[in-house]
């Protein structure tokens, strides 16, 4: 990838955490110069795209409290750094993959990826 490429992949990031209530510092700390963490960003919105009918439900929903994280909301974890366990979780609700199978969900994604 290069840095154009990682250019565009940033300000798309940057608008989607702009809808999902993040202010400008917010947004540094959650992406800060990481292509991984602008990868889970592009994944959770698309997984929420897929599971919302409508994108101001999709948007609403990663600020929300949230069982699944002790009450807390998504942009809470993901504030945290913990971005893939939203993803992990909203691929589970995506796909209806219990919690438990995920790690087994996991493995056959990344051998799909290996055969590409």
């Amino acid at each position: 990838m290069d840095d154009a490429q990682f250019e565009i992949g940033r300000n798309v990031a940057e608008r989607i955490a702009g809808r999902w209530g993040l202010n400008h510092d917010q947004i540094d700390v959650l992406l800060g110069n990481d292509i991984e963490k602008i990868s889970y960003v592009l994944g959770i919105y698309k997984a929420l795209r897929i599971i919302y009918p409508t994108e101001e439900r999709a948007n609403a929903w990663p600020a929300k409290p949230n069982r699944a994280f002790g009450g807390r909301s998504a942009v809470d974890l993901m504030l945290e750094g913990d971005l893939a366990r939203v993803r992990r979780y909203l691929d589970g609700q995506c796909f209806d993959v219990p919690e438990e199978m995920e790690s087994a969900a996991q493995a056959v994604r990344a051998l799909r990826d290996d055969e590409r």
